[in-house]
């Protein structure tokens, strides 16, 4: 997500295969220093629009059972609402007041998964209201909410199958 890359040139890193982050020491684990982040040229932090960068990478990444390619869509390619999709990340999983009262977030080392269905724009702006001011967005979730994406979890993938891929 193109509000994850700080402006500047802050030294990036990413981290791929890894599961726990409490395991620094995982055969899977391979760190990367990003070379050169590219945020969308459109992108709007106030309105949360064309919210995506690229990152290149200083080596690349070796593919492995843990680490492969995400296939991208096709430019006009939509996704239909109810679509099942996968969203991944080491959010917050539980949301805490603490001893003065101020909220805190409590975070597991190990990384999240949960299945959403895909929302179509309609009920999404129905659910944001005023908030929301871009069509630039894929929407999923539950409307009741409790299975969801958290704070912490940005940048994390949301995924879909499709055909094989």
């Amino acid at each position: 997500a193109a509000h994850c890359v700080p402006k500047g040139s802050a030294k990036l890193r990413i981290v791929a295969g890894e599961y726990n982050l409490a395991d620094k020491e995982s055969e899977d684990r391979q760190e990367r220093i990003v070379a050169r982040a590219h945020r969308h040229p459109q992108y709007n932090r106030k309105y949360v629009d064309n919210d995506i960068a690229l990152l290149k990478l200083e080596q690349p990444l070796v593919l492995t059972t843990k680490v492969w390619p995400a296939c991208l869509p096709d430019q006009d390619e939509e996704l239909d609402a109810e679509t099942n999709a996968t969203i991944l990340g080491w959010g917050a999983t539980r949301y805490l007041r603490n001893q003065d009262g101020k909220p805190q977030v409590e975070r597991d080392d190990m990384l999240r998964e949960a299945r959403v269905p895909v929302v179509d724009f309609a009920e999404c702006k129905q659910s944001y209201g005023d908030d929301l001011k871009t069509y630039n967005v894929v929407c999923a979730g539950y409307k009741e909410g409790q299975i969801d994406s958290c704070a912490g979890d940005s940048g994390g993938p949301l995924l879909v199958q499709k055909d094989s891929r």
